[in-house]
């Protein structure tokens, strides 16, 4: 167990180690009852007795009193022990990765969805998939919420929401054209991006994405723009755009996507467009970036990488590819069902982390399965505490 996890200390045991491991650091680990606890203790007691008095004093008072001094100190450290850290025999064991999970994002797209339903009732549509998360969806649709991805699928003055991804300027125009009671869940750092390319659109540019074609969020952002716009991934897309090395250029980037994910791409464009404008480094994702650089934090103290999301969600699969990047065997899951057995074979530590879209229960339910295959050990990575929050759209604040 690394140091990342808090202080840790060992104790040698025979030919192998006990690990004491510091309890705020564990979650759900089988942490010693008082019964366990003092018998641990008198255990300890007995053993010091035995071994003090066979290979160092005769039976003698001296010797005895010795003995009985040395069963009290140990006994008082064995109860420190008790009260503070938790025994860990090494073995099997599960890291979960911190941070991990929702965003700030996306817990405000979901809240919008859940308190629309109780102000206006069922049914409310939303469109397209609130987040790429199909627990969250069927989750939602249970409770109303009907998801589409054709305005023509919803009823003129229906009360509708945009999804966290955002939408085309066109999008809009005809959400109003059919009188649909427009609330917009749009992540507020998407909505930034929208920003910032309409603004270099603005003084002239040429604008270039950075991100995935056909993703929901690039989709929004292209038709934020009223004019063209080029979409690109690799640095080879650098060398295949069609723009004049005179003209005036600028990029923003998919928030899904980290400043790690960016980083090669940017040197590119500005070598061949060394006048690009561009965002500040800042104005990543945090939650991507967070997530990203815990795996590779983690990276070299473990042997699998499951991480939980959907196949569609854009950062899940970035996740599994930043684990496999540094030779770490990564498998992304949508829940405990698609696990498989011979995954475990020599594996020791198991790592979990979750994509900004994915709800714990489902990283809870993952960690039950796996007590299937003696992973019963679970510590808690020490990582970045978030406490960024995103206020609702203003439809939905407190006392409109």
């Amino acid at each position: 167990m690394g140091g990342r996890y808090a202080a840790t200390h060992s104790l040698p045991f025979g030919n192998m180690k006990l690990n004491l491991v510091p309890t705020t650091a564990l979650t759900r680990e089988h942490r010693l009852s008082k019964r366990t606890g003092k018998g641990i203790n008198g255990l300890i007691g007995i053993s010091v007795f035995v071994f003090v008095h066979q290979y160092t004093f005769r039976p003698t008072f001296g010797g005895l009193w010795i003995c009985f001094a040395g069963i009290l100190q140990v006994k008082m450290i064995a109860r420190q022990i008790y009260l503070e850290y938790v025994l860990v025999i090494p073995g099997k064991s599960i890291v979960l990765i911190q941070p991990r999970g929702f965003c700030a994002g996306v817990v405000r797209a979901i809240e919008t969805v859940k308190l629309a339903l109780e102000r206006y009732g069922a049914p409310i549509y939303v469109f397209h998939e609130i987040v790429h998360n199909p627990y969250v969806v069927n989750d939602l649709r249970e409770k109303g919420a009907i998801f589409v991805d054709d305005l023509d699928d919803i009823p003129t003055g229906a009360v509708t929401i945009f999804s966290a991804h955002g939408v085309s300027v066109n999008i809009v125009d005809k959400a109003k054209q059919k009188q649909l009671q427009i609330i917009d869940a749009t992540c507020p750092l998407v909505t930034k991006v929208h920003l910032q390319a309409r603004k270099y659109h603005a003084k002239g540019c040429e604008i270039i994405i950075i991100g995935h074609i056909g993703h929901e969020e690039i989709e929004g952002t292209m038709g934020s723009v009223p004019g063209p716009v080029h979409v690109i991934l690799t640095p080879e897309d650098v060398d295949a755009l069609q723009i004049p090395l005179d003209a005036k250029v600028a990029y923003v980037t998919q928030t899904t996507l980290s400043v790690d994910d960016t980083v090669d791409v940017i040197k590119a464009l500005y070598k061949r467009f060394p006048n690009i404008q561009g965002p500040n480094t800042d104005d990543i994702c945090y939650a991507t970036q967070n997530r990203q650089n815990a795996v590779r934090q983690l990276s070299k103290e473990i042997d699998l990488l499951l991480v939980v999301g959907a196949r569609n969600s854009s950062n899940s699969n970035r996740l599994r590819e930043v684990g496999a990047q540094f030779g770490v065997l990564a498998h992304l899951i949508q829940d405990e069902t698609e696990i498989q057995p011979d995954w475990f074979n020599h594996i020791d530590k198991v790592a979990i982390t979750a994509a900004t879209s994915t709800p714990e229960v489902l990283v809870q339910r993952v960690m039950t399965h796996l007590e299937n295959y003696g992973l019963t050990t679970v510590r808690t990575m020490e990582g970045v505490e978030e406490k960024i929050t995103f206020t609702l759209p203003k439809q939905l604040a407190p006392g409109v």
